[in-house]
């Protein structure tokens, strides 16, 4: 509550007090003079030892088949069997994300300008995308050296999936609010994937959704996106592109709003290229961009 210029911190702080024991989460800073939530740091902490545990099993169950791909990779194509591309993840800050590569190495530098109001997803550079590449991208298994990132400290098995520099800053100029996806880790997996939105979906839905999460986070939460993510890649739920204005929002805050007018042409990057674009031959399975 705002007194003239003041703010009435011990409003705030009840406030905050009342949404931590609903079980929600506020990320950054409340208002001048409001310590931050301990109890949001202390859920914190326990998310990213969770993710930590969750990581290192998985990498240690799947280490067969990450083996295997990485011997399909180095054996089909010339090039090194993990792709690295700069990412923006919590705080802003940049780190190396990995994938395994699915694409040849280019005999040329391909350079691609977006058309006004879109970002890159075209067809350039389709060819280029191997068959193995196909089968690991069809199966989301591309994705699975991001558990060496949430090893690292960089990343986090459920949270807005990252996305390239110069991606952050243009979006981060046109989109209110689309900072506040840094303000934790990106994850493998996230509340937008799980609805649909990935690969060249609307920016705005994506966005409406990662801040849905942010707001309304808890470990449960993140155990239920998991589960969502599991039972798609095992088949067992149909991972559907959105509807048109369906940001998904309504599942997390009771309402669905409508995508602003011209909002449907703004869509969000995908594809290994950072200088070519290239078309998204993924499945609809809710890991990965």
């Amino acid at each position: 509550m705002l007194v003239g210029d003041r703010t009435d911190s011990r409003t705030v702080a009840d406030i905050v007090n009342e949404i931590e024991a609903r079980g929600g989460m506020l990320v950054g800073p409340v208002a001048p003079g409001v310590p931050a939530p301990r109890r949001r740091d202390r859920h914190l902490r326990l998310k990213y030892a969770l993710d930590h545990i969750l990581a290192l099993l998985a990498l240690v169950v799947l280490l067969p088949v990450l083996l295997v791909v990485a011997v399909l990779v180095k054996a089909t194509s010339r090039g090194p069997v993990l792709f690295r591309q700069q990412r923006i993840g919590e705080n802003g800050r940049g780190f190396v994300m990995l994938k395994f590569r699915t694409m040849r190495q280019p005999t040329k530098l391909l350079r691609f300008e977006p058309v006004p109001g879109m970002a890159p997803g075209g067809i350039e550079g389709e060819d280029r995308c191997t068959v193995v590449g196909r089968v690991l991208r069809a199966a989301s298994l591309d994705e699975l050296p991001q558990l060496v990132n949430v090893l690292r400290g960089e990343m986090s098995m459920v949270g807005p999936r990252p996305e390239r520099p110069q991606f952050v800053e243009r979006f981060s100029r046109e989109l209110p609010g689309y900072a506040e996806r840094h303000r934790v880790r990106p994850g493998i997996t996230g509340w937008a994937q799980v609805r649909g939105f990935r690969g060249p979906t609307s920016i705005s839905g994506r966005l409406e959704l990662d801040r849905a999460y942010i707001q309304s986070w808890s470990l449960w939460l993140d155990i239920w996106i998991l589960l969502l993510t599991a039972a798609t890649v095992v088949g067992l739920l149909r991972a559907d592109r959105p509807q048109r204005g369906d940001g998904g929002q309504a599942v997390l805050v009771g309402r669905r709003q409508e995508t602003a007018p011209g909002e449907h042409s703004r869509q969000t990057p995908d594809g290994e290229g950072s200088e070519a674009a290239v078309e998204d031959h993924r499945s609809r399975l809710p890991i990965g961009s």
